[in-house]
């Protein structure tokens, strides 16, 4: 999710775009309250996802997170 200290801004449709950090990447525009993506990765291993959320206005908020991604059972 995002916010905006503007009120036109907060009530308009943001851009999220998201680098998976296997090399791939993803833009889907949604609005404030989020987005639902979803993600295969090939291999496991942690990855490093950076999500840069821009309002209407071109105003950003970047953000990552560290995605551990085990083996699939059985491996």
């Amino acid at each position: 999710s995002a916010s905006d200290p503007s009120p036109a801004d907060a009530a308009s449709t943001f851009t999220y775009r998201i680098a998976w950090g296997d090399g791939s990447s993803q833009t889907v525009t949604g609005p404030a309250s989020g987005v639902s993506v979803a993600h295969v990765f090939t291999s496991a291993a942690a990855f490093t996802v950076a999500v840069r959320i821009l309002d209407a206005t071109k105003g950003q908020m970047p953000l990552s997170l560290l995605a551990p991604i085990p083996s699939p059972a059985g491996d």
